[in-house]
């Protein structure tokens, strides 16, 4: 097949997604998850799981890594440092790297620097002991294209990790719509390391996630490894997130969450806005108590102890923006100045004597939407 017939497309489209598991006419494997968390804790689990085979073999283990989604970098982090797992014998080829108008590198800390990005999230959290050396990274850029080339083509990768999204593209190999210049489906799958123009469904898609609709700020260009690298992979792997998950990760235009969350992601550099109403916001309060009967009495009594200390609350400031041991004030960023002012007032003796009719009552009106419980 040389185009895909709009035909076909629209058939394919109209296909609902709780159909598409078993589909009679799906042509490659498909799993669908509840969300992102559970994708990422996939994607996470399949690299450790490959390298950690490799290792007790005695083998290299060479990865085509993509950045991003987001939700995979922690799993993967907790993973790795968890097992103890040796990344001492991994070779990582990074698919892409995003460029300005003049195909040059974008600078350091820019939203989508990749290199920079991926250096904080999936590099940074892991013990340097641990951790993949700075040799065997290979950071793919015009610059460096006909090394990664030649490296890639030694021996296949073991594990491809990529997306592919609306417009059809495959990793960043993006639909091309230049009016005077086609490509078929057969060139596209012979394509290889190429520096591209960036279309427009995807400078529009990039604009709304991180610019708030600012698309004038999304790099034009990019560099990219082509779906022959990919595919020549002894395994693929190919992700794409649907609108089922939250804010913090451009997959909603706006969500409900928590606010400590929130802040922790805005803090670590998530495109987004925290809005706290100011009608009268929930809270509830943390407390810390020793279990009756607990062998290790002592040792309890220690932690309670130093559970309400200041040096305990300063740790505590660093996440929370109210404080109940007067005379600490949080340390933690993000939160509006009159975030106090903006909580409801609570009288939580009264709450706590009435707990089994607010109980009862939040049963009746929200039960229905709860898990199933074991």
């Amino acid at each position: 097949m040389t185009f895909v017939r709009p035909a076909d497309l629209a058939r394919w489209c109209a296909v609902p997604a709780e159909e598409l598991v078993g589909h009679p006419q799906l042509r490659v494997p498909f799993r669908l998850v509840a969300d992102s968390a559970e994708m990422g804790r996939l994607m996470a689990s399949e690299l450790a799981e490959t390298i950690d085979a490799n290792n007790r073999a005695g083998a290299d283990t060479r990865v085509i890594v993509p950045c991003g989604p987001n939700c995979w970098y922690a799993p993967w982090t907790e993973l790795a440092n968890a097992r103890r797992l040796s990344l001492a014998r991994v070779f990582v080829f990074h698919m892409d790297e995003c460029l300005d108008w003049q195909g040059r590198l974008l600078p350091a800390g820019h939203p989508y620097n990749f290199r920079s990005f991926m250096e904080r999230y999936f590099y940074g959290g892991i013990a340097r002991e641990l951790n993949v050396p700075e040799a065997q990274r290979f950071w793919l850029t015009p610059a460096t294209a006909e090394r990664v080339q030649e490296a890639l083509s030694e021996a296949p990768a073991d594990l491809a990790m990529g997306g592919w999204g609306q417009d059809g593209h495959i990793a960043y190999n993006q639909a091309r719509r230049h009016p005077f210049s086609h490509v078929t489906l057969e060139d596209v799958a012979n394509s290889t390391i190429r520096i591209q123009e960036n279309n427009l469904d995807t400078i529009l898609a990039l604009g709304q996630r991180t610019f708030g609709g600012a698309y004038q700020f999304v790099p034009p260009m990019s560099i990219t490894l082509g779906v022959r690298e990919c595919l020549a992979a002894r395994r693929s792997r190919d992700f794409l997130i649907i609108a089922r998950t939250n804010a913090a990760r451009g997959e909603y235009a706006a969500g409900i969450g928590l606010d400590m969350r929130a802040v922790t992601l805005k803090n670590q550099g998530a495109p987004i806005d925290i809005i706290v109403p100011t009608d009268g916001v929930g809270y509830d309060l943390e407390g810390t108590a020793i279990v009756k009967g607990t062998s290790k009495l002592e040792a309890a009594q220690r932690l309670a102890d130093f559970a309400v200390t200041a040096d305990a609350a300063k740790l505590y400031g660093k996440f929370y923006a109210l404080l109940a041991l007067p005379g600490v004030e949080p340390s933690v960023e993000g939160y509006p100045d009159d975030f106090i002012k903006r909580l409801a007032h609570l009288d939580f003796n009264a709450l706590a004597a009435q707990r089994a009719d607010i109980l009862a009552q939040w049963s009746a009106k929200f039960d229905t939407k709860s898990a199933p419980r074991n």
